[in-house]
């Protein structure tokens, strides 16, 4: 674990080849489907795994058809006060 240089909250690294990702400290477990359901209203979530691919879905129950299990931590940038600072470009 380290801390992030714009705001000082303690982050973890997904590490992946030539990139490195600053995640969250919390791991996530959720349920995706990769539409959102047109039943119902649900979250739309990207979580990055510890090989830095994202994996991105919508939020469903565990028996929802087609849903997939998946584990990672969210990215620091959905919460750091200072991401606009790290953006290339």
């Amino acid at each position: 674990m380290s801390r992030c240089n714009g705001c000082g909250a303690t982050i973890g690294w997904a590490l992946g080849t030539n990139v490195a990702h600053p995640v969250e400290q919390a791991e996530v477990v959720a349920w995706l489907v990769p539409t959102a359901p047109a039943d119902r209203i649900t979250t739309k979530l990207a979580l990055v795994q510890h090989d830095a691919r994202v994996v991105v879905g919508w939020v469903v129950d565990p028996d929802t058809e087609g849903a997939t299990r998946v584990t990672g931590h969210e990215s620091h940038f959905a919460y750091c006060r200072a991401a606009k600072d790290f953006r290339k470009g």
